[in-house]
């Protein structure tokens, strides 16, 4: 089995070829991604990572920039992986098809590569990947042909188990023996499976819940506006009780409120950094998304994300 540890630094080329640096590394690891920096005239990025035979697991750390696979490259270069992404510090926007998803501390996104899609980071972020073929995740009856973004949170049990087990095995890589190589390769695989299982419900009792959980989330989203929009009145529209309601959330590791609140936060910071709405002050922003309280709203933004609505502003 093919084991390698190593590492990535484009504070080792010329500022000049750190673009082109970053973009050969990327392409190594994971196939031909387009690198574009943000607010520099050079992108200063780190990573270290593990190679078990083409499950390959990375802790990196970027300052802004963009990556992204054009609709225009398809076909030029092979991204047969998915990617398992866990946010540790800054935030990123990902984009792919019409899922647009904030990223923060805390969050778990798994992605098709091969797909169109495009990942901004406005500032400096640290996370970790992990980067696993489609031919292993076939071999073990997973469907990968084409796989839809699943976004998941560390407070999820099983999604924090993952994260742990992949840092566990980034930091002792270098302790492993030859023969244990193999059985951890395996058992991380296995593990890794979890995530990319998540929001694909088996069976009929799951397929009525994922029902449920989608409606209540468009019915969230058609009313964020709305400061009224209660529990009660959510579980009333759709015809179930207050404690399924909470039951169908928690399948994914998140409580009703804690989602209203994210979505709120997430439609405020794309109206932060829209061009068009420039005109809007940020309290009438947090206003129109149902925030009453602008203090209230500024505490939860920079908790969420790390830097304040006012601070986003100028840096967007």
């Amino acid at each position: 089995m093919r084991f390698k540890i190593g590492s990535l630094d484009s504070s080792l080329v010329p500022h000049s070829h750190s673009i082109n640096y970053w973009e050969e590394a990327l392409a190594a690891l994971c196939g031909r991604l387009q690198v574009e920096i943000v607010g520099d005239d050079r992108i200063d990025a780190f990573a270290n990572y593990v190679d078990f035979d083409g499950l390959r697991l990375c802790q990196i750390k970027t300052s802004g920039h963009r990556v992204a696979l054009p609709r225009s490259w398809l076909g030029q270069s092979e991204h047969p992986v998915v990617k398992v992404h866990f946010q540790t510090k800054g935030t990123s926007i990902f984009e792919q098809g019409q899922t647009r998803i904030v990223l923060s501390p805390g969050d778990c996104l798994a992605y098709d590569v091969a797909q169109p899609h495009l990942i901004s980071s406005l500032e400096y972020t640290e996370h970790e990947v992990a980067i696993i073929p489609k031919k292993s995740l076939m071999e073990r009856r997973i469907a990968a042909r084409q796989f839809p973004a699943v976004h998941m949170s560390t407070e999820h049990g099983d999604i924090r188990f993952v994260r742990n087990f992949l840092l566990s095995a980034l930091r002792q890589a270098s302790t492993l023996s030859n023969k244990s190589i193999k059985p951890i390769a395996d058992a991380l695989l296995d593990v890794l499976i979890i995530p990319l299982s998540e929001g694909r419900p088996q069976g009929v009792s799951s397929d009525r819940r994922e029902t449920l959980r989608i409606r209540a989330q468009d019915y969230i989203r058609q009313n964020l506006g709305d400061t009224d929009l209660t529990i009660d009145r959510i579980a009333r529209a759709l015809g179930c009780s207050k404690r399924y309601l909470h039951m169908i959330f928690m399948d994914e590791g998140i409580t009703v409120s804690r989602f209203i609140w994210n979505e709120r936060l997430d439609r405020c910071f794309y109206d932060l950094k829209d061009a068009h709405q420039s005109n809007k002050t940020i309290t009438e922003v947090a206003i129109e998304w149902g925030f009453s309280s602008p203090s209230h709203f500024s505490r939860s933004f920079k908790d969420r994300y790390g830097f304040t609505p006012s601070t986003a502003l100028k840096r967007i």
